[in-house]
């Protein structure tokens, strides 16, 4: 009888111990799951914004563009129509910017939640899009019809390449693309 009286006191003075046991794996598994959340929303939302701006640049580099001349009585017609496709190609490049920005804060939160790798391939992509910027600013001075400047002679197949989207062999989409594709590899995995 001794000894079972020893066992229940033994039992008691484990039951404290085995409660804290439970209470510190509930809370371990808790912050896992906490933490995995995290992760998914960050992963999730970065993609979001990777394939916006994906077709916020398919919309900026289609090579038809519409648009309505200004109506500038102290313009000549060359330069309402340059202020109209002006006009037109900006509308076109908030399409990229607006998920750039947003993009931009969640490669923070990539870095973060995620890995330093995520933010580098975010980076990658954006030194994409700031050569498609630059090509666009070169190609609007050289469209303006004061600038001096001639698009035959001024603006080569080169630059044309990263401007307008192909249907065949188009090598900045394949770049952007690639790009885009590294940046999935790492997000999917937190999905």
């Amino acid at each position: 009888m001794e000894m079972v009286k020893d066992i229940i006191e033994y039992g008691a003075k484990l039951i404290p111990i085995a409660g804290l046991v439970i209470a510190w794996l509930g809370l371990d598994t808790w912050r896992r799951q906490i933490k995995g959340t995290d992760k998914y929303k960050v992963a999730s939302e970065l993609l979001t914004a990777v394939y916006k701006l994906r077709e916020g640049i398919g919309v900026f580099r289609s090579p038809f563009v519409e648009f309505q001349p200004t109506d500038d009585k102290t313009s000549s017609k060359e330069m309402n129509e340059f202020y109209g496709y002006l006009e037109t190609m900006d509308r076109r490049w908030k399409e990229v910017s607006e998920p750039l920005t947003q993009l931009s804060l969640l490669s923070l939160k990539a870095e973060v939640h995620l890995s330093k790798d995520t933010k580098d391939k975010v980076d990658v992509l954006f030194k994409l899009v700031r050569e498609l910027q630059v090509t666009y600013e070169q190609y609007i001075t050289v469209k303006n019809p004061e600038s001096g400047f001639t698009e035959p002679n001024d603006f080569g197949p080169e630059e044309r390449k990263i401007l307008w989207a192909k249907p065949t062999g188009d090598d900045f989409k394949k770049r952007l693309l690639d790009c885009i594709e590294q940046i999935e590899g790492i997000a999917t995995a937190y999905i």
